[in-house]
């Protein structure tokens, strides 16, 4: 990874977030430097670095700076089994219908059930009727996170809220 004064102020802001700065102060100082280098390094830095809470932060920051560039990564990066968690994740707050058939499938076939959990949190909040199937089959999921809350549960919790979101919508 090619770096230059920048990208290495850029880096030390990330690794600093959470000890010296809020992540709101962080993306303050990010959007001082020029856009054309911040967003691809970020970039990088999500797709490469091998800490992972940095390149979750540098996709958090994406998505903060250019909300459009952050989607359209985060919709690349789903497919990734190292990445579903965090889809799920940022899907809570960044998320539309386009998020939804992702969501279903990650709910469908992670083998991580707290993984699964946060897709059905994710579609409880943004789904829509194309989820329906993927969440009754969730119905019969017997895992539970690393909580111990059930998959099963969140799922019906789900389908409740795009019934209700549904139905409204109909008014």
């Amino acid at each position: 990874m090619k770096t230059t004064g920048s990208t290495d102020c850029i880096f030390n802001l990330l690794r600093s977030l959470r000890y010296e700065y809020t992540p709101t102060e962080v993306v303050d100082r990010l959007r001082e430097f020029p856009q054309q280098e911040v967003l691809p390094y970020l970039r990088e830095l999500t797709l490469t670095h091998n800490n992972d809470a940095i390149s979750a932060r540098a996709i958090d920051a994406i998505l903060q700076i250019d909300r459009e560039f952050g989607r359209s990564m985060l919709l690349e990066l789903w497919v990734r089994p190292d990445w579903e968690w965090f889809f799920c994740y940022a899907a809570i707050e960044f998320g539309d219908d386009a998020f939804v058939v992702p969501l279903c499938q990650i709910l469908q076939n992670s083998h991580d059930p707290t993984t699964r959990y946060m897709a059905a949190i994710a579609l409880e909040r943004k789904g829509n009727l194309t989820a329906v199937e993927s969440l009754t089959h969730a119905l019969d999921d017997p895992g539970e996170d690393y909580e111990g809350r059930k998959i099963s549960e969140k799922a019906e919790s789900a389908l409740i809220a795009i019934h209700t979101r549904a139905g409204n919508s109909e008014n």
